[in-house]
């Protein structure tokens, strides 16, 4: 997996901010009726717009201009899959988001670009990251391969101190009011047709949490 760019990003900004701002790995999903959606993946940081708005000396100019294109190396892997469309980075960094944006046409190809931004290939065996079907969203409890990740990184970026900044956050609104939602651990909210699941990081390393979880709607 190709690591170093993301990861010396979020070194980037946690050393310019220095402070206890945290950091949300995002996930963010809208679905149809029909199973199509869109979907959003990257970071979101308050503090980070107050450092890409002004001229401060906390952030050169060569940190800001790897803030405003890690997004390309991740656009490319998903070029030329089948139901994956618009493809294009979101223009919400100065509001302290910034990530890709795609529209997908069914869950296999929403599946698909998860597998390929894993530098991955989705197999008919493969596990689906996501179920969508008619009244139900299933998000698969991937924390095995985050520890397994983080374990095979030598690049010592994640020590204990970062761990304690980084959540992971995801955001899924369905085209019907959601009426139940299971999960082991992690911050839930869910207002009308859109849930927010929040876990830290710190918890799915140190406390065994899950970062899976299903709700009706």
């Amino acid at each position: 997996m190709h690591k170093n760019r993301l990861l010396s990003l979020l070194l980037i900004i946690i050393i310019a901010i220095s402070s206890s701002s945290c950091i949300n790995l995002v996930n963010q999903i809208v679905i149809n009726k029909d199973k199509s959606g869109t979907a959003f993946i990257g970071i979101e940081l308050n503090a980070l717009s107050g450092l890409i708005n002004t001229n401060t000396d906390e952030l050169d100019e060569d940190s800001k201009d790897k803030i405003m294109n890690f997004a390309t190396p991740a656009m490319e892997k998903l070029k030329g899959i089948d139901g994956i469309s618009n493809i294009k980075s979101s223009g919400l960094l100065k509001l302290g988001k910034y990530g890709i944006k795609f529209d997908f046409k069914n869950a296999k190809a929403l599946n698909t670009a998860y597998y390929r931004l894993l530098d991955m290939d989705y197999k008919w065996y493969s596990p689906a990251i996501i179920k969508i079907r008619n009244h139900s969203v299933k998000v698969k409890d991937v924390s095995s391969q985050i520890k397994e990740y983080i374990a095979e990184d030598d690049s010592d970026f994640l020590s204990p101190t970062i761990i304690e900044y980084l959540n992971i956050a995801t955001i899924i609104e369905v085209p019907n009011n959601i009426t139940s939602v299971k999960m082991d651990m992690g911050e839930t909210s869910y207002n009308g047709k859109t849930i927010n699941v929040i876990i830290p990081l710190k918890s799915v390393l140190k406390e065994d949490a899950s970062v899976g979880f299903m709700f009706n709607y």
